[in-house]
């Protein structure tokens, strides 16, 4: 997965090397959906140029990329983001620091054995002026 995020305008260019998993909570916790992102193919498999996805964020929305066990397991991923929205559902912006919504996010996951690895990385969007 490959970002580019410019807090001055907030936008946001994402590309994705075979890994499905992302989610964006919208600031307060109000909406919380999948990125629509068409993943290329991994790196090393395959020579298709990478579609890129462009969003315009807001400050305070919150980013939540994954892979591995949760992005490979149906059950795992019908669960991220009911999950990811009750874990920021105190409002993104000013909200838990996202190393606790990522702590708990891994807690709530960790509770039934996994057959793979998990990577999860949780930010929160910032504008500069």
């Amino acid at each position: 997965m490959y970002a580019v995020y410019d807090p001055v305008t907030c936008h946001c260019v994402l590309a994705s090397a075979g890994h499905p998993g992302r989610v964006l909570v919208a600031r307060g916790g109000a909406e919380t959906g999948m990125v629509p992102l068409r993943p290329g193919p991994p790196l090393g498999k395959g020579a298709e140029p990478f579609e890129a996805t462009e969003l315009r964020l807001s400050a305070g929305d919150v980013l939540c990329f994954y892979t591995g066990a949760l992005a490979r397991d149906p059950f795992h991923t019908r669960r991220a983001l009911p999950l990811v929205r009750e874990v920021t559902s105190d409002g993104a912006e000013g909200g838990r620091p996202v190393t606790e919504v990522g702590g708990r996010i891994l807690e709530k996951l960790l509770q039934e054995p996994l057959d793979d690895d998990l990577a999860l990385l949780v930010t929160r969007v910032r504008r500069l002026p």
